[in-house]
């Protein structure tokens, strides 16, 4: 990212003199200065001390305490330095009373000067939740949360990323939690947007509920975003990558930027996106003796070269995806490779496999199933020519079988 472009913000320790990075700590209450004197701020207009009064009626207090304390004439000598000894006294201390009475009470309210941090465009908030941006996580490990983020997607320009990333207090570059997030389209070079359908349409994922359309894990998901965010025909989307502290938690902040980011984009619906309910379904995985009947189908087989295992993965599974992932490792070098088959029948999400090739020997191909325009897509990968007894014949196996379950007009041939 640019650095005119970037935002860093560290919600733990001092911004270092220089550095354009703005950084913001979360001061407790009763906390001190680097030299031993309590941290002071003026209240905002309107606060409130803990019991109720206004904090200017304290602040007037101290002022009658002082015009009670000073000595009754300037000219007099007899007593009037421990007069005003005793007056000082009284007034620090009225002063500080009424410090403590209105810090305490916004420090309980949250209002400024105490105010959390907000990450990535204003959609997160420090303190908000159990995992990356709760205080759990930094008490647990000493650990100190730090920010990046982009200029904010806009309709001129509707790309963005961010990331949130919580560090060892005393090991600076381990890393105990982080997400990176990113507001934009799949990439339009083919190979990329295989790899990138592979990565996040993956089989260790569970389909979000509520109709939204996308996907999650506990180190990924993807949400595809509404067609008034399309840009140039191709739709757009919000990904995450990284460990929030669980598959929930990765689902809500991607909700809660999606909403975001779309505001700033300028494309958001009236009615805001929203997950009410709880991610379900437990992806299967399964460490296969042979590539043989994948994704549970009769058929679609492949040939295991010797020197490699594979770990199935079996997700979303239902009429508006299907998701089936076979990762493959060589025992040599441990290069990740394998099949990816997948069935789209909603809109949305039939639309991240816009611009790729089509037709059968492509391994991608589009029917209409019980009413829905429904995607079939199929790669490879390094498995390219081991179908047995060929690539073509083993997609129109997956094809066909699926397409009876869910309800093609042809039964899935063809």
């Amino acid at each position: 990212m640019n650095d005119e472009n970037e935002k860093k913000t560290e919600s733990a320790g001092p911004a270092a003199e220089g550095e354009s990075a703005t950084r913001s700590e979360s001061v407790p209450s009763g906390a001190s200065t680097p030299d031993g004197a309590p941290t002071a701020h003026r209240a905002p207009d309107g606060a409130s001390t803990p019991d109720g009064k206004p904090a200017a009626d304290a602040e007037s207090a101290a002022d009658e305490a002082v015009a009670d304390a000073e000595p009754a004439a300037s000219g007099s000598s007899t007593g009037t330095g421990t007069q005003r000894r005793r007056a000082r006294a009284v007034v620090a201390a009225a002063a500080a009373s009424a410090l403590v009475a209105v810090t305490a009470g916004l420090w309980a309210t949250g209002t400024w000067p105490f105010r959390a941090d907000t990450y990535c465009w204003g959609a997160w908030q420090e303190r908000d939740g159990e995992g990356l941006l709760g205080d759990r996580v930094l008490d647990k490990w000493g650990a100190l949360r730090f920010s990046e983020e982009s200029s904010p997607p806009t309709a001129a320009h509707p790309e963005g990323t961010c990331e949130v990333t919580v560090r060892d207090r005393d090991h600076s570059e381990r890393e105990v939690m982080s997400v990176a997030a990113a507001y934009g389209r799949p990439p339009a070079d083919e190979l990329d947007h295989r790899t990138w359908l592979a990565h996040y349409l993956h089989g260790s994922a569970a389909p979000l509920p509520d109709g939204l359309d996308g996907v999650v894990a506990p180190d990924r998901a993807v949400l595809v975003l509404p067609g008034a965010c399309d840009v140039d025909g191709r739709p757009s989307v919000v990904t995450l990558n990284g460990e929030a502290g669980g598959r929930d938690e990765m689902a809500r902040l991607l909700i809660d930027l999606a909403g975001t980011a779309m505001r700033e984009a300028g494309c958001a619906p009236r009615t805001p996106l929203s997950m009410t309910s709880p991610v379900t379904g437990s992806p299967q995985k399964e460490t296969l003796p042979s590539y043989s009947r994948l994704c549970g189908i009769p058929g679609v087989t492949f040939i295991q070269n010797r020197g490699t295992s594979g770990d199935e993965y079996m997700g979303a599974y239902g009429t508006r995806l299907q998701i089936c992932t076979l990762d493959t490792a060589s025992r040599s070098t441990g290069a990740v490779t394998g099949a990816h088959y997948v069935m789209a029948g909603a809109p949305r999400l039939a639309a991240l496999f816009d611009g790729l090739p089509e037709g059968p020997e492509r391994g991608l191909v589009r029917k209409t199933c019980d009413g829905r325009p429904t995607v079939f897509y199929g790669d490879v990968d390094s498995l390219s020519g081991t179908g047995v007894p060929d690539d073509e014949t083993v997609f129109a196996r997956y094809v066909r079988s699926v397409g009876k379950r869910i309800g093609c007009d042809d039964g899935g041939e063809g």
